[in-house]
């Protein structure tokens, strides 16, 4: 039978509404993806030398900047007198 009137173990919690997540990337890049890229630039290299965490890290970077937008041009301001 529980106890009304006593607080649960860990201390106090906060409603629902107001904790907080984090923010998750609109579109996050899979570990597989990273592997078979990383595993590329081995092969690259002869399958010789290296590093896998330099590799993967190159990879990771890689394939984050293809998720990302281009940068939008901004309009040139043309010179006075002209139309």
């Amino acid at each position: 039978m529980p106890v009304s009137g006593r607080k649960k173990a860990g201390g106090p919690t906060r409603p629902a509404a107001t904790r907080t997540k984090k923010a998750q990337p609109a579109a996050a890049v899979s570990s597989e993806e990273i592997a078979r890229l990383a595993y590329s630039y081995w092969e690259a290299r002869g399958r010789t030398g290296g590093s896998a965490a330099e590799d993967w890290f190159r990879a990771e970077l890689e394939l984050k900047a293809r998720l990302k937008p281009p940068p939008r041009k901004r309009a040139r301001a043309k010179p006075a007198g002209e139309e």
